[in-house]
């Protein structure tokens, strides 16, 4: 991405990391603001209000992050997983092959490629150097530890980490869990939020409520900019 694409965003609210690239298949809706970085070649969406670091790569089995994500350096989102039930673990049977060929292979040969994808929820925290494999749920609030590999589902407002990652503990109560996916806080912007008690998180519930009971606060509806690796597209 060079320099007069990077300018073109920016005016949109798309910020990026130095060496952000959006590979040539990548077409990602983004809600505005976010700030992005790494490697980008999936097709899907990132919700208003995440950042995503520098080193990050974010494949193909990637489907959508949500808002308010903080995502750190150098995560691996969707690679090395290969299907151990098939004959072979190479991608060469659903026709991805990384060695050039002579003669393709006959399409009666090539098998569909297994269905991958990883979904990421709203306020999600990835540590540095996470690996997140494909087909799996990042519920959300959750907290992914740094160094972690996640190979399954992680339950929304858990702490996971290690190798494969495994619950910690969770964030709160499942009274105040309950609350919160019911409540969705991240719907709103950070403007109509200001004056909530963030450190307190129970009694941050009821203020929000308390808004969202005397209708004095708005859903915020940002703006959706579609970019691919040419910049924003049409």
């Amino acid at each position: 991405m060079n320099h007069e694409q990077k300018v073109i965003l920016r005016k949109h609210k798309i910020y990026t990391y130095m060496g952000t690239k959006f590979e040539k298949n990548a077409e990602v809706s983004c809600e505005v603001p976010i700030k992005i970085g790494g490697e980008i070649s999936f097709k899907g969406s990132i919700g208003a209000y995440t950042y995503i670091r520098k080193g990050c790569r974010l494949s193909p089995a990637l489907k959508s992050i949500g808002r308010y994500c903080s995502i750190a350096p150098d995560v691996k989102i969707g690679d090395g997983n290969h299907p151990t039930n098939w004959l072979s673990t190479s991608p060469f049977q659903w026709g991805a092959f990384p060695v050039p060929m002579e003669e393709p292979l006959e399409n009666s040969l090539v098998f569909t490629k297994p269905n991958r994808t990883i979904t990421i929820g709203n306020d999600v925290w990835i540590g540095t150097n996470v690996t997140i494999t494909p087909n799996v749920k990042i519920g959300d609030g959750a907290i992914i530890a740094a160094g972690a590999v996640v190979v399954k589902d992680v339950e929304p407002y858990s702490i996971v980490g290690g190798v494969p990652a495994k619950l910690i503990r969770f964030r709160f109560s499942n009274e105040i869990i309950e609350r919160l996916l019911n409540q969705q806080w991240w719907r709103f912007a950070p403007n109509m939020l200001s004056k909530i008690s963030f450190d307190r998180p129970e009694l941050a519930v009821e203020e929000i409520d308390t808004l969202i009971k005397d209708k004095n606060i708005l859903e915020d509806k940002p703006n959706i900019i579609k970019i691919g690796a040419n910049g924003i597209i049409l």
